[in-house]
């Protein structure tokens, strides 16, 4: 399952990046909503497990009147980076 978002976002410190589009289904074992950015990953069975590999190809900059700093993106469980 490939989620995107096909518009510019100005994304808070600590904030998620929301999309609004996937480009194809998924199983009951990926849970999402359209507009938002929390997804769900879950084991689908008798054990419950299951090993997804995740990616992110983003396109970042900073806004005009920013001023000029790293920039850091993670992906996180239970809201902790990782």
């Amino acid at each position: 399952m490939e989620l995107i978002t096909t518009q510019t976002q100005t994304v808070a410190s600590g904030a998620s990046v929301m999309f609004n589009a996937a480009t194809s289904s998924a199983n009951q074992s990926i849970l999402w909503r359209i507009g938002s950015g929390i997804i769900t990953l879950r084991g689908i069975g008798v054990q419950s497990r299951a090993k997804f590999r995740i990616s992110a190809h983003l396109n970042v900059a900073l806004s005009v009147d920013a001023t000029v700093a790293p920039i850091e993106m993670a992906f996180a469980i239970n809201g902790e980076g990782v």
